[in-house]
């Protein structure tokens, strides 16, 4: 086992789930995010928003293990804020290849008050 990299902190603002990320990421990263993940459930926090910032890279077996979390874990959006994140486009192709793989209705944002405005008008409809 490796050390992991990558940190995280996770904030509930019911109904939304603010999940911020600082890369790069390996798969013991995700282990340890996924543990406090399932703390935390999506009956209560349907909505997630998740900031990136850092290198938000990371590797194949990584990618795996979140798309097989995000199907488990049962949310119903998730608002992507690149606004922290000055990396390059492959990272937001990474989380949409994840977030279409696990099929969770998500959009990428630049700015944290437009993420938040758009997963606003998603909770009015919960």
């Amino acid at each position: 086992m490796f050390k992991q990299h990558g940190k995280s902190s996770i904030t509930l603002n019911a109904p939304v789930l603010e999940i911020q990320l600082t890369g790069p990421f390996n798969l013991e990263f995700f282990e340890r995010l996924h543990t406090e993940l399932r703390e935390y459930s999506p009956e209560v926090s349907p909505l997630v928003l998740l900031m990136l910032s850092g290198d938000a890279l990371m590797d194949k077996q990584a990618i795996n293990r979140h798309i097989e979390f995000w199907q488990q874990y049962n949310i119903k959006a998730v608002a992507v804020c690149l606004e922290l994140y000055a990396g390059s486009i492959i990272t937001q192709c990474v989380f949409e290849h994840i977030f279409e793989e696990a099929m969770i209705y998500h959009r990428f944002f630049k700015q944290n008050t437009e993420a938040n405005d758009w997963l606003s008008d998603l909770a009015d409809n919960i």
